[in-house]
């Protein structure tokens, strides 16, 4: 039943946005942007899953990380060792 319910839900969201394409390039964009979202997505969610810890948290700080940092006007990186 909730199967179903899913199903049906999500049948009608497709329809919604099926609607909405006006030529092939339409639905070529929204599928490459959609491929692209999912990609990064799992990419992030690996590699805080890997890290230990989600991007920005401040429990990676103080860790042994080292951080890189390029300033503005700068032509080469600084590199610093938080250990």
């Amino acid at each position: 039943m909730v199967s179903i319910m899913v199903n049906k839900k999500l049948q009608d969201m497709a329809n919604k946005v099926a609607s909405e394409f006006t030529s092939e390039k339409d639905f070529e964009e929204f599928t490459k942007a959609l491929r692209k979202q999912f990609w990064e997505s799992t990419l992030e969610g690996e590699l805080d899953d890997h890290l230990g810890y989600a991007k920005h948290e401040t429990r990676g700080n103080g860790t042994g990380t080292v951080v890189t940092a390029i300033p503005v006007n700068a032509s080469t990186a600084n590199t610093v060792n938080l250990k």
